[in-house]
């Protein structure tokens, strides 16, 4: 839960951020790219801070309109699903950030072939249809002992 600033809290959120052409642009702390300030011994991403205090509590991913993560403008701010996002990054840049820098899957198939599952991660079609048959492999043999099972009585 993010939480309600006090007004020493919000005067020195403020004073990291800069206006830079349209966005206003945290100039302080960031990891991986990312703006993030602490509040009271907890780390917060400072978009995320920003949007809850301007927008109220994101209900999902904080995206940036204007594709600069460290931009905190609300009006560059919207919140979507995980797997809209993941989507949506692939359509822009032809990966999400996760799987940019990747040519390979963590088995060796080639990286291009992607499937988006239900939480929004891109995965390998090739591993998603070998782990699929597996599944069904595993649960054939866990009726066919039922089966066995039944037959002994």
């Amino acid at each position: 839960m993010l939480p309600v600033l006090t007004n020493n809290e919000l005067i020195r959120f403020f004073e990291k951020i800069k206006p830079q052409g349209d966005c206003l642009v945290w100039v302080a702390s960031t990891v991986k790219g990312y703006g993030h300030v602490n509040i009271r011994g907890t780390t917060y991403l400072s978009h995320r801070l920003m949007y809850n205090m301007c927008k109220g509590r994101p209900s999902g991913v904080v995206h940036h309109i204007c594709a600069n993560k460290l931009c905190v403008k609300p009006s560059h701010l919207e919140t979507m699903s995980t797997p809209e996002h993941t989507i949506l990054e692939i359509a822009m840049n032809g990966s999400s950030n996760i799987a940019s820098n990747r040519t390979t899957c963590k088995n060796g198939h080639p990286w291009v072939d992607l499937y988006i599952n239900i939480n929004g991660r891109a995965v390998c079609k090739t591993c998603r249809s070998i782990n699929v048959q597996k599944s069904k492999q595993r649960e054939e043999y866990k009726v066919s002992r039922r089966v066995k099972r039944s037959q002994k009585c």
